[in-house]
This record gives structure tokens, C-alpha cells and sequence, in this order.
């Protein structure tokens, strides 16, 4: 029996770079995050005011695993951490977090997430930032990966009845058909971690699903 996965992303965290936010668009301006949101990465320029149909970030098509039943969060932060230069282990960016050494298997929300890439990106030119909350939509998140910004989804995860916390990275999106977007993301698991593609009708979507096997 093939079972349906539903994300729900509640909020829009973002991670907004250290340099002026003269310029940049509306969009680019959110600083609001809680517990269930997306991380958004900027780079310090303007949005682009076109977005294309799809787009996918070619560097992080690649699946990666989580090192423990709760590392998620840590999973998808060392794979944007690589994507900006930056290597680090999930243990230390739990250790960072926690300051447990005997136990780094701990769970992490989005501003354990966005102080994470902050402390440890600090030799770069971004910061990243967030709190508050507002509504993450599919539009939101297709803009940022429209300008090659990787988007850490956090949020509620349902499989069949049983719904839990998890954290997603987002790559890519195909918005041809507007009643059936896509988005491509890679779901970080103990076995290596998969690449699905989750859908919504809108651009005002805050919720998205797929059917399990759907990989791209």
C-alpha cells in the first residue's frame, strides 16, 4: 500500500546576509522565524524580478544522510555549510548547539539552525538571522531558489497517521504547471537520505505532498 506524505512549513525564517538590505526586494526582507519554518540563505543582492518556470541548484542535488535519529536539522545545516565552503561535522554543529558531549543526538529548530550557520559561516561575508514568525509559502520558497539560495524547510512531516517534526533542504522547483508545482528536496534519513519531489497547487501553498517513491 503506497502511503502519501504531507509537509506542512508554518513559518518563513530568513537568513539574511550582513551587507545593507538597501536594494533588495520585499521578499528579501523577512527576519521572522519560530519553530516550524524555512531558512532561507541571501547573498547580499537584489531578488531577481524574474522567476523562471523551474530551476534547480546543480551543487546540491546530492542526497546525504543524517548521523542520528534526530540530527535532521544538523544534517541540512552541514550540507548549506558545505555549499558556502564551510566543512563541519554534525556532532560539532549539535555540540555547538547543546554543548553535550556525551549525547549529540539532539533535536534542533530553526534558530538553532540559522545560529549554526551563523557561528560557524562567521569568516564569511553573511550572516544569518531570524525570529518572529510568518507564513512560509511556496512562492517564498521558489524565489530563493530561483537565486541559487537553499531553503532548509522545517516543519510537521505526516506519514499515513503519524506526524513528527523534520528538516528538509530544498534544491529546486518546477513551476510549469502552476495547479501542480513541484519542489525538490532532499530528505535527510539515517540510511543516506532521499531525493522526493513534493507538490502543492498554488503559490500560496503552505503545505506539500507526494507519494512515497516519488523520488527525482
Amino acid at each position: 500500500m503506497k502511503m502519501t506524505k504531507r509537509f506542512m512549513t508554518m513559518a518563513v525564517c530568513s537568513v539574511m546576509a550582513a551587507a545593507s538590505l538597501v536594494g533588495i526586494s520585499a521578499s528579501a526582507t523577512e527576519v521572522n522565524c519560530c519553530s516550524n519554518s524555512t531558512v532561507n540563505v541571501y547573498n547580499g543582492s537584489a531578488e531577481l524580478l524574474a522567476v523562471f518556470n523551474k530551476h534547480t541548484i546543480s551543487s546540491l542535488g546530492t542526497t546525504f544522510k543524517q548521523d542520528g535519529e534526530h540530527l535532521c536539522w544538523a544534517a541540512c545545516t552541514q550540507a548549506v555549510l558545505k555549499y558556502y565552503g564551510v566543512t563541519k561535522t554534525q556532532k560539532d554543529i549539535s555540540f555547538y548547539i547543546h554543548n553535550d558531549e556525551n549525547n549529540y543526538d539532539k533535536s534542533g529548530d530553526v534558530y538553532d539552525i540559522g545560529n549554526a550557520l551563523n557561528h560557524f559561516n562567521k569568516d564569511s561575508k553573511k550572516s544569518f538571522v531570524g525570529d518572529g514568525g510568518k507564513m512560509a509559502t511556496c512562492d517564498k520558497i521558489i524565489k530563493k531558489v530561483n537565486n541559487d539560495k537553499p531553503v532548509i524547510m522545517v516543519g510537521k512531516q505526516t506519514v499515513d497517521v503519524i506526524t513528527k517534526g523534520h528538516a528538509i533542504l530544498c534544491y529546486g522547483y518546477d513551476k510549469t504547471n502552476n495547479s501542480n508545482i513541484k519542489l525538490y528536496v532532499i530528505c535527510p534519513n539515517e540510511n543516506g537520505g532521499r531525493k522526493i519531489t513534493f507538490t502543492c497547487d498554488s503559490v500560496d501553498s503552505t503545505s506539500f505532498t507526494s507519494s512515497d517513491g516519488t523520488e527525482t
